[in-house]
């Protein structure tokens, strides 16, 4: 092989043209994001208490500690996959108290 052929390899490729213009994303970019959604949402409804936001900031935390990103500051990656996480987190939460009567 030669060492176009190998760095084509390696390199990811986030979108694939496909005919008639379309394109066609990676399916491991939305797996995180997937996960970091319906993860807070099940925390959200499980739990069911406005403390859990707490645990965004943690993700938060956590992300911009291991991130090895070149592309963007890590406290901003942080920042962003804390904000997603405590929105999936706030509306469990918000659809747990619209679904259980109010306690007499």
């Amino acid at each position: 092989m030669t060492d176009g052929a190998l760095e084509a390899l390696r390199e990811p490729q986030w979108a694939v043209s496909l005919p008639g213009g379309r394109r066609l994303v990676d399916r491991r970019i939305v797996v995180p994001y997937l996960i970091l959604v319906v993860g807070g949402l099940i925390l959200g409804l499980a739990v069911g208490r406005w403390w859990t936001l707490v645990a965004a900031a943690g993700i938060g935390i956590w992300v911009a500690t291991v991130s090895e990103v070149d592309e963007v500051p890590p406290w901003f990656l942080g920042a962003a996959y804390a904000a997603l996480a405590a929105f999936a987190i706030a509306v469990g939460i918000v659809v747990r108290k619209k679904r259980t009567p109010p306690r007499a």
